[in-house]
């Protein structure tokens, strides 16, 4: 009788094992990102004077490197469409920080560009810029938007309405830290007052430009986001700060 052969027979149950995640970094190594708008990106020579305060963080940090990723012109809808969040992502490792201010661009909802958005929408896209972070093991930090210089009869007035309240939504649900930046720079602007603020705004040179920051006006404003990660609840995040 011929016997019966059997081949590639194991009693062992095969088992596969992920590879495991790489440790995250520590505070002292993680890269801090910047998306976000003009008030916040670097500037060309040939925009000078004009300055985003992301150009001016690094000296505030102990020795971490800035990656100023926020593009001029650009809303949470449009810095997804232009590919500028998805390049982010691609960049970022477990452990890094990235720092997301958006709103005044959202709030132009009658741009021919299309970059406005509705509460309701930039609220949802910086829940999911939120998840995409967390998805990297990464930390994600809201901030809301610079508060403009606008004064009415020496008060200054907030003017970004219902955005401010949807940002701090947004970073309640995501369950991450929010830094008030529209406050603390509403309080830095109520202190200097109208004619001494003139200075830290492009408005000292055109004349009209109260959003866009001067050098002295976004060393100061990187000064209050600093500030404010120093004083935030995340042990990580404020021991980025000197």
């Amino acid at each position: 009788m011929m016997g019966l052969m059997v081949l590639g027979c194991s009693n062992k149950a095969e088992t596969t094992t992920d590879p495991p995640k790489p440790k995250p970094k520590d505070a002292a190594s993680a890269i801090v990102y910047l998306a976000g708008d003009s008030t916040c990106a670097a500037k060309s020579e040939s925009e000078r004077p004009k300055y985003g305060w992301g150009e001016k963080l690094s000296q505030y940090l102990n020795g971490n490197t800035v990656e100023n990723r926020a593009v001029g012109g650009k809303s949470t809808k449009t810095f997804k469409e232009g590919g500028q969040w998805a390049k982010l992502l691609k960049s970022l490792t477990a452990g890094d920080v990235v720092l997301i201010q958006f709103g005044h661009n959202d709030e132009n909802q009658t741009a021919s560009d299309g970059r406005g958005t509705t509460p309701e929408q930039y609220h949802d896209n910086l829940l999911e810029f939120i998840s995409d972070v967390k998805d990297k093991d990464a930390v994600p930090v809201i901030l809301t938007p610079l508060c403009r210089r606008s004064f009415s009869g020496g008060t200054v007035n907030h003017t970004h309405g219902e955005y401010l309240t949807k940002a701090k939504e947004a970073a309640g649900e995501g369950g991450v830290v929010l830094l008030d930046i529209e406050q603390s720079s509403f309080d830095w602007l109520t202190a200097l007052g109208e004619e001494a603020s003139a200075s830290r705004f492009m408005v000292s040179v055109d004349g009209s430009d109260n959003t866009h920051l001067t050098e002295l006006g976004a060393t100061e404003v990187a000064e209050l986001v600093a500030k404010a990660l120093k004083a935030c609840s995340d042990a990580k995040l404020a021991s980025l700060v000197k």
